[in-house]
């Protein structure tokens, strides 16, 4: 046991420290004006020792990022498209196969997945890949198509 007690201050010095998710989940809101959908709290990253920075990328998504840790964060918008009118039809149906096409500037890539919400033209939708159960967040392209800009 006194082994244990002179061995815990090591034991606990050892633990990374990591990232307040709600706190980032505030600087995001309040830079998205509260539209941005919520961090998944599974997330691991470890502390920036500089404030994250946060800007605007692809449409619909906000970048949060710590380049001297290396990690990088693409966050969709929750409201999705707001040009969109509330008439148009949705397009992808929660459950629905989609074709998922990733976009690069010299490649697209076309991958079958599932989408786990339904979206309507532009709107940002939650898929999941096909024999995996990585969710991926994908702008809706068109009926039971989405895609992902890299």
């Amino acid at each position: 046991m006194p082994i244990l007690i002179t061995m815990l201050p090591l034991l606990l010095a050892t633990q990374p420290v990591l990232e307040d998710l709600d706190a980032l989940d505030a600087r995001l809101a309040k830079a998205s004006d509260g539209s941005v959908a919520p961090l998944d709290r599974r997330l691991r990253l470890m502390r920036c020792p500089v404030s994250p920075t946060i800007e605007p990328a692809a449409k619909s998504t906000l970048e949060i990022a710590c380049p001297s840790r290396g990690w990088r964060l693409s966050v969709p918008l929750a409201s999705g498209n707001s040009d969109a009118a509330p008439t148009q039809p949705v397009l992808v149906h929660r459950g629905e196969s989609v074709q998922v096409a990733i976009i690069g500037d010299d490649f697209t890539v076309q991958y079958q997945a599932v989408a786990t919400e339904a979206g309507r033209l532009g709107d940002i939708v939650r898929v999941k890949f096909v024999g995996s159960n990585r969710l991926m967040a994908a702008t809706v392209a068109g009926n039971g198509k989405a895609q992902i800009i890299d």
